[in-house]
This record gives C-alpha cells, sequence and structure tokens, in this order.
C-alpha cells in the first residue's frame, strides 16, 4: 500500500512538472505607470507616462517587437521597434500616451508584446486624466 501512495504521488508530481513547464513563458513583460503625477496636461494635452519592462529569460537575445493599439482619441509615443534584450536580462522602455483633453474619458487599453519567435503577451493600463 506504501508503493502505491509514493507511485501517486509521483505521478501527481510528474502532472505538475509537465504543467508548469508546458505553460512556461520565455519572457516577462509589465506595463507599469511612471512614478510621480498620474498625468500631466499641456494645453490642450493630457499625457501619460508608462514604463514598459521586459525581461528575456532565455540564454539568447531577444528582439521584441510592440504592437500599439490604433484606439480613436489615443496617441502612443514609443522608441524605434523591434528592439534587443540581451540573454536573461532585462529592459525598460518609456511609453507615452496622449489623448486630447476635451472629451476626455478613462479607458483601459492594451500593448502586445510580440517576441522574434511568433510568442506574444497582453500588457493592459488605463490611461486616466483630469474629470472637469
Amino acid at each position: 500500500s506504501r508503493l502505491l501512495v509514493y507511485a501517486v504521488l509521483g505521478a501527481v508530481g510528474l502532472a505538475v512538472f509537465t504543467f508548469a513547464a508546458s505553460t512556461r513563458r520565455s519572457f516577462e513583460a509589465t506595463l507599469l505607470r511612471a512614478r510621480g503625477q498620474a498625468y500631466a496636461v499641456d494645453g490642450d494635452t493630457v499625457i501619460d507616462s508608462f514604463s514598459l519592462h521586459l525581461f528575456n529569460k532565455r540564454d539568447t537575445v531577444g528582439r521584441f517587437d510592440v504592437e500599439l493599439p490604433s484606439d480613436g482619441g489615443l496617441t502612443f509615443e514609443l522608441g524605434p521597434t523591434p528592439f534587443e534584450v540581451p540573454p536573461t536580462s532585462d529592459v525598460r522602455v518609456d511609453v507615452t500616451v496622449r489623448a486630447a483633453r476635451k472629451g476626455l474619458r478613462e479607458r483601459e487599453f492594451k500593448i502586445v508584446i510580440r517576441r522574434d519567435d511568433g510568442e506574444t503577451k497582453d500588457v493592459e493600463a488605463r490611461f486616466v486624466g483630469p474629470t472637469s
């Protein structure tokens, strides 16, 4: 009976390992609001600043492209893409989002990060601004 318990525990362990290995990503990406004020106002424009943090988990250089939404009313600024992340390293990329103050509404947006091997990850954030 003890042998049967060990066999069942071994099978459960193998199943957990297989699941963990099959869902492992080769990179992590997060989009965080920049430190300081949540937003800035420049005349008739509201500006939100974010930092895109990419971590390459592989032991080879990763080339990443960023797919920005074409959401009417939001304009995105990002450095040149694609960009490279050294093996087992990370980079931070500034992302600036602008919108007209007139008729402004807070809303979610999604940025898609695509690795050169086709793996993708969606990161989401919220555009905020003055309510009046």
